[in-house]
């Protein structure tokens, strides 16, 4: 088996797949020997213990010039955020909230550090480039590294731009990919004329019968242009003229009816009205990022901004902002708005209070019912309420809002809460951070889970009517739904839904269990938006390394080993990504029940350390790919990667070049120039550099130049020859062996004459001759 390998890698008579496919186990082979000869696992090792202790001062150094340079201090709450959801959304049970806003306040105070102080949080934010330098360096057998000063001005530069850099590439990214995304639905509601309106990105407002045929989409409305309401939220006064958003590219994020009006309210601050199906009227609030609004009495709208700022508009009143929310010295951010009968109305804070005004937002009074943040309230009667909100807050009044009692549900944020009255019990509905809707027919007492967000998240939903069987749905589609294809006779429901890319789904209410028929739209695998996004992380991921490959050696790198060998990374990296993901989901919990609150500290640990042994991998594979006599000349079972007599020919090559420089310039010549001139890779150099030494045929001088070590006419190849190769054919104390009793023995020794006879003849002066 073991003389079959070698045969089976030979590269004789090889061509076309058969020859790549040799070449990539040749290099593999190679790579994984020349690992396990770098000792890479303990170099690993000592990059792991330097990137844990220089990982807080690298982010604080890179999130802080970001913070700088592109306001990412205004969204850093935002990711914060997504990062916690994307691990509960895995089910990875590790709270990593604490950590987190550790590395928020290293972040706050990173910007207010002195001259002294940024120059040490610089050194040690560049420990891990410099350990990741040194055994880049030692890969690649390459014996200067930079100067210090060079180091420390290269990485911060990496630190400085690379995430700038990074930020810009994914938003341009996230932008290519939003143009190929279906268009999300955030709301949908009935109007006082029992018709049902769809609102979401990209100007999609639609209006449907109760049995799905579309009647019109925003392009068919009545909309009156010429007598805008333009208000300047900042003046807080109406103005004659404004820059109306074009409303067929706005995100329309809320639907609002109050008695027969309807209202539409866009993300840039666009309140669209209509009353009883008459013409729409547009109020436009200029400089309004919105997040939620609601209508308090007969027309006073109650807007709650994205930064958590609310006022009040009304057309007898004007625009009215709200200072009052201060709790303990400090401003609360309002979540939300709801509107109850007459007068009633309610808002929402991070500080877990309910605001609650009787005067249509004249006054308001507080109501503190938790700690946390609370996102959402339904009114199910006169007197029964429910709040739900940060960490599966779920508080319940039965007594119209004087008293509360927790009935708090798992440890997951509850964004959305609905009700519906089902044949005279009262449903609950909640969509968790997850994406994720549970539901409970007792009041929040017992809670089912409802709908997985298998291809999109549903994010609003009404109830219907079960008798009319509901026809298939596409808002972004122009044509005309008269002729549209039932979906089947059958197909009644209590609920519709919309959500994520477009999709819209028909749920049946059941006594433990609501049975969703997806109608169209959601997201699919093969769409082209979800190809694009997977080749652009792909594309993403093999760039780092592509940029790591070549920038962190201390060689010019050729771009075409390090493309091949980051994409080979690149493919090994995806699948640890996989595999850890399936570790963290199945053996996590016992992580947790062993480790407790430290659980993430171990698997973190496991991932830095497993993840540098993919990145130091990676270098050996391009290194390899860079240095081809690695795996061209080459030997299974040798742990060399050049034979001794290809060294033969290059050292001919050194040694002659010495001469004639000698000759030639009138001085001696540097080992730069010596490698620059005959591109020897640095491995091979210091192994001939080494035997020469040895056997005194060359010496350096004190300022790094290579002197010959003998006259040029004393140096004969058979010196040479047996400096390299060892022995000739046969040596005296084999003359007497079994094997040479054969008549091989005397025709062995003439060979071996004739060619001694040839090598002494040859002198080094006869190869460098004009």
């Amino acid at each position: 088996m073991e003389n079959n390998v070698p045969n089976l890698l030979s590269l004789e008579n090889k061509t076309g797949f058969r020859l790549k496919l040799i070449l990539l186990i040749r290099v593999l082979i190679s790579s994984f020997k020349g690992f396990l000869r770098d000792d890479c696992l303990m170099k690993a090792s000592g990059i792991s213990y330097t990137a844990i202790i220089s990982m807080v001062p690298m982010l604080t150094v890179a999130l802080a010039l970001l913070t700088i340079t592109s306001g990412f201090n205004e969204k850093q709450d935002e990711i914060f955020e997504q990062i916690t959801t994307f691990l509960q959304k895995n089910e990875i049970k590790i709270d990593i909230s604490p950590y987190l806003d550790t590395l928020k306040d290293l972040v706050s105070s990173a910007t207010q550090i002195g001259a002294v102080g940024f120059v040490v949080l610089i050194f040690s934010a560049t420990a891990i480039l410099r350990s990741f330098e040194a055994a880049f360096n030692q890969i690649w057998n390459i014996g200067s590294p930079r100067p210090f000063l060079d180091k420390i001005i290269f990485y911060f530069f990496i630190l400085s731009v690379g995430p700038l850099l990074s930020v810009i590439i994914l938003g341009f990214a996230l932008k290519l990919t939003d143009k190929l995304r279906p268009s999300h639905l955030y709301s949908v509601r009935r109007d006082s004329a029992n018709f049902i309106w769809i609102a979401g990105e990209r100007g999609t407002l639609i209006k449907i019968d109760e049995s799905g045929k579309k009647l019109a989409k925003l392009s068919d409305l009545d909309i009156d242009y010429e007598n805008v309401d333009c208000i300047d939220t900042e003046k807080k006064e109406k103005v004659k003229t404004c820059d109306l958003p074009n409303l067929k590219k706005e995100t329309f994020i809320k639907i609002r009816n109050k008695n027969k009006n309807l209202y539409v309210l866009t993300q840039n601050g666009v309140l669209m009205n209509s009353y009883d199906g008459g013409p729409w009227k547009l109020t436009y609030f200029s400089g309004v990022v919105a997040r939620d609004f609601s209508i308090f009495g007969d027309n006073t709208a109650i807007l709650v901004r994205d930064n958590g700022d609310v006022f009040s508009y009304s057309s007898t009143n004007g625009i009215r902002n709200y200072n009052n929310f201060i709790v303990d010295d400090r401003k609360v951010n309002v979540t939300g708005a709801k509107s109850g009968t007459g007068n009633l109305g309610y808002l929402l804070d991070d500080m877990g209070n309910l605001w609650t005004t009787r005067d249509s937002g004249m006054t308001f009074t507080q109501n503190q019912i938790s700690t946390l943040r609370l996102e959402d309230l339904t009114v199910v009667d006169e007197t029964i309420m429910v709040v739900v909100g940060e960490k599966g807050s779920i508080f319940k009044s039965t007594d119209s809002g004087k008293t509360w009692q927790d009935i708090s549900y798992e440890n997951v944020t509850l964004s959305k809460i609905w009700s519906v009255n089902d044949n005279g019990n009262i449903v609950l509905l909640v969509l968790n951070s997850f994406d994720r809707i549970l539901f409970s027919n007792d009041l929040g007492e017992n809670w089912y889970s409802s709908h997985d967000p298998e291809n999109g998240a549903l994010l609003s939903l009404i109830p219907i009517n079960p008798r009319f069987g509901f026809k298939t749905l596409h808002p972004e589609d122009d044509e005309s739904y008269d002729g549209i294809e039932q979906v089947a006779s059958s197909t009644t429901a209590d609920l519709l839904a919309v959500g994520e890319f477009s999709k819209i789904s028909l749920g049946d209410l059941g006594a433990q269990k609501i049975t969703w028929n997806s109608l169209s739209g959601g997201e699919s695998f093969f769409s082209l938006y979800n190809f694009l996004r997977l080749t652009l992380i792909l594309v993403g991921i093999w760039s780092f390394f592509v940029m790591l490959y070549t920038m962190i050696p201390n060689v010019k790198v050729r771009v075409k080993s390090a493309m091949i060998g980051s994409l080979l990374t690149s493919i090994i990296f995806l699948l640890f990504i996989y595999g850890f993901g399936i570790y963290l989901k199945s053996f996590s919990g016992s992580t947790v029940v062993i480790y407790r609150a430290l659980a993430a500290v171990p698997l973190f640990l496991l991932s830095i350390y497993s993840i540098c042994l993919i990145i130091l991998f990676g270098a050996e594979i391009t290194a390899t790919l860079h240095l081809k006599e690695r795996y061209l000349d080459w030997d299974f079972y040798s742990d060399s990667e050049s034979k001794s007599n290809n060294l033969f020919i290059q050292a001919l090559k050194l040694v002659s070049l010495i001469y004639k420089y000698q000759i030639d310039e009138k001085t001696l010549p540097s080992e730069e120039r010596i490698k620059n001139i005959l591109n020897i890779d640095e491995h091979n150099y210091k192994l001939i550099k080494k035997k020469l030494l040895s056997s005194s045929r060359i010496f350096l001088t004190e300022d790094g130049r290579i002197a010959p070590g003998s006259n040029i006419t004393d140096f004969n190849l058979k010196e040479m020859y047996h400096i390299f190769n060892g022995k000739m054919l046969i040596e005296e104390d084999e003359a007497g062996s079994s094997f040479l009793d054969l008549n091989i023995n005397k025709q062995l020794k003439d060979l071996q004459n004739e060619i001694n006879t040839s090598l002494e003849k040859l002198k080094i002066q006869d190869l460098i001759k004009e």
